[in-house]
């Protein structure tokens, strides 16, 4: 039994005068390590002492609050008998770890949802269980405030000038990302596709990206609408958050969204070398409603000292941006029906719909590329990058992998559009 650290003068009559001094080393200072210096003589010696102290004194009945060994803390203690009505304690110590002041908190994003009480049959109480459940809203709530507690530490980005002088003010480059699944994990022989991993997402997205900025006329303006479902999962489980739908995934979610973060980051920042100002909007998908929520408000924080860099961090699930007389609607796609969204942006955007002529929608989430026009509007799904997962391959889905760029006239609509596909690069897993 260990004793304690706090020098306890009653454990002297324990130990004899070897141990004693051990004991005093031991209690002035900070680790073993220093204490066998002061004491001249071994770090196993002074444990050795210091433990023989503590194992006479609770066998003759002397008691003291348990002190964990150092870098442990005390888990719980227990006192049994053995065959002969002995008593004994032992100690159950787990690591420290860091001070819980220096630690960043996830609160826990559940709510109690029912309580059930139990009875004997004399009527009397004998148990008690809660039943816990997420509400969206409370999972976005106490993300936000997660993050607010992680941007108090973050490093903001210095800002980039662009590398021309020269930009065409009456044309915007658009660059849509489709779901990119960061985080999914494919094996080729099991979906007879290609392998993904988040090696793989960072590689083939960051060649993507410099092949169709570099190749994109110079903009005065971009915007860079991220169309849902960027990241694969929403949580420490690699499950759907609405249906609880298991997924293929690789790595744990810290490391999901590392990754994650530092691509959205290395696309802004190369949009900054190529064009004046950039407008961001990082919608919501079936697969990371929160964690989507949370990236939108990580992204105003950081750049919010950069007046180049514009962040359109509202909660709602449908998303507007306006150039000229151009009108696009951006929406993750799993919440309404494709037919219904140009009545949805005339009724939700009358007046701009009413100054405007060139009206379009670019949604995700069904993998593939339409275009279906409308009286007043089109409605366009993006193709995407990642191939199948396991799911997708053993469901027969098929389509094919692509990202796009496309250049909109103030006056004229889109006048340019330019498509990469996986295979025009090597991606290094």
């Amino acid at each position: 039994m260990l004793p304690p650290k706090t020098l306890d003068e009653g454990l002297r009559l324990y130990a004899n005068d070897t141990e004693w001094r051990h004991y005093l080393a031991w209690c002035e200072c900070d680790t073993l390590n220093e204490a066998a210096v002061l004491a001249g003589t071994s770090r196993g010696r002074i444990r050795q002492s210091i433990m023989a102290i503590g194992d006479v004194a609770w066998e003759q009945g002397y008691r003291w609050r348990p002190t964990p060994a150092p870098d442990l803390a005390v888990k719980g203690v227990s006192t049994y008998e053995n065959s002969k009505g002995e008593s004994a304690t032992w100690t159950l110590e787990r690591d420290a770890g860091m001070d819980p002041s220096l630690a960043f908190v996830m609160p826990d994003p559940k709510v109690v949802d029912k309580v059930a009480t139990y009875t004997n049959g004399q009527g009397r109480v004998i148990g008690q269980w809660t039943t816990e459940k997420r509400t969206e809203a409370q999972r976005v709530e106490l993300f936000e405030q997660f993050v607010e507690q992680l941007n108090n530490r973050i490093e903001y980005v210095k800002p980039l000038a662009p590398k021309q002088a020269f930009h065409y003010k009456d044309q915007l480059a658009v660059y849509p990302i489709g779901d990119l699944h960061c985080g999914m994990l494919a094996w080729a022989l099991e979906t007879l596709a290609e392998n993904w991993d988040l090696p793989i997402t960072a590689s083939l997205i960051r060649q993507a990206t410099t092949y169709l900025m570099d190749t994109s006329p110079p903009c005065d303006t971009c915007f860079i609408p991220f169309m849902g479902d960027f990241f694969h999962y929403d949580g420490y489980r690699p499950e759907t958050p609405e249906h609880h739908n298991l997924l293929d995934a690789e790595g744990r979610m810290p490391k999901m969204i590392k990754v994650g973060w530092e691509i959205i980051e290395g696309m802004i920042d190369a949009a900054l070398l190529r064009h004046n100002n950039v407008h961001v909007v990082f919608e919501k998908g079936n697969h990371d409603p929160s964690t989507a929520q949370v990236t939108s408000q990580f992204l105003k924080r950081l750049y919010r000292d950069n007046p180049r860099v514009h962040i359109d961090d509202g909660p709602a699930w449908y998303h507007k941006f306006v150039f000229g007389k151009n009108l696009i609607g951006v929406t993750h796609g799993n919440n309404c029906k494709i037919a219904e969204l140009p009545s949805v942006m005339a009724a939700t955007w009358p007046k701009e719909w009413g100054d405007t002529t060139h009206r379009v929608w670019f949604t995700g989430h069904v993998h593939h590329k339409s275009v279906q026009e409308f009286r007043g509007c089109s409605v366009e799904t993006l193709s995407v990058l990642p191939p199948s997962d396991a799911f997708a391959a053993r469901s027969g889905y098929k389509s094919e992998r692509a990202m796009i760029a496309l250049v909109l006239h103030k006056e004229f609509g889109e006048i340019d559009r330019r498509t990469v596909r996986p295979e025009m690069f090597v991606v290094r897993g």
